[in-house]
């Protein structure tokens, strides 16, 4: 149980007021934070700091009511704040609007007005060259981003593109040599004693080694898993086209895992 987040529903329970203690305010504010926990996890936790905080409230029937209710509203409220925020940030993961693109590419114009330098003129130019009704959001140019190798740094004159590109190099760092020494020695050097067995080890006899019991647990759990994750509304007609990777891999694989 991690020991700042229980100090941090314990403090929500005993120094906010009393009517602005619910367990969807508790959970909101977790969630926020830590949106990958455990609904079972943040119930113990919740459930201690409930345990603590009554003592003392012995004097306020109110707010020991309050945190009662808390612990009999949980799983209803979990539920919905977590609905609520996936909903969220697949909103916020949408593709760019037509108008947001060309609000960007304004911006961007403006930047680049700001500057002195050659590259920014001469991209400043070659971007009234390119119509923003061609533009998709897929494209780094429409957030605001200036890639080595789009079309507007590749075509810069030899000194504008230079002076670009050293802009660009300083903001990439270095491994450190000793590191790369360390990590090449490693492969250089590494063996296994046991190699003759390795090819043993990594064969397999066609049978499993969990029983019976086992596997049907752990279908059970992946099965689950799917319907929590069927069921999750990130995942409707209306948003399941604009999950990202990290959205995917947060929303199915690690649950999954």
């Amino acid at each position: 149980m991690s020991t700042e987040l229980y100090q941090m529903v314990h403090n929500f329970f005993t120094t906010s007021l009393i009517e602005y203690i619910t367990a969807f305010s508790i959970i909101y504010q977790v969630i926020e934070d830590e949106p990958l926990i455990q609904q079972d996890v943040l119930r113990e936790i919740v459930n201690r700091a409930i345990d603590a905080s009554t003592n003392i409230y012995s004097n306020n029937l109110i707010a020991q009511n309050k945190l009662l209710r808390i612990s009999i509203q949980f799983n209803n409220a979990f539920e919905g704040v977590r609905s609520v925020y996936n909903i969220k940030r697949a909103k916020l993961k949408r593709p760019l609007t037509k108008q947001e693109i060309n609000r960007n590419i304004m911006d961007l114009r403006r930047k680049l007005t700001q500057s002195s330098s050659q590259f920014a003129i001469e991209i400043h130019e070659g971007l009234n060259n390119i119509s923003e009704s061609d533009l998709t959001w897929r494209e780094l140019l429409t957030n605001q981003v200036l890639s080595d190798e789009s079309n507007l740094v590749q075509n810069l004159s030899g000194s504008a593109k230079n002076s670009f590109m050293r802009s660009s190099h300083k903001m990439r760092v270095q491994l450190p040599s000793n590191i790369r020494d360390i990590c090449t020695n490693f492969v250089k050097n590494f063996y296994d004693d046991d190699m003759e067995g390795l090819l043993q080890r990594l064969t397999h006899n066609n049978t499993w080694i969990e029983s019976d019991e086992t596997l049907v647990n752990v279908t059970d759990d992946i099965l689950n898993s799917l319907c929590e994750i069927w069921r999750n509304p990130a995942f409707d007609g209306e948003f399941a086209n604009t999950q990202s990777e990290g959205t995917y891999v947060t929303d199915v694989i690690v649950p999954l895992i």
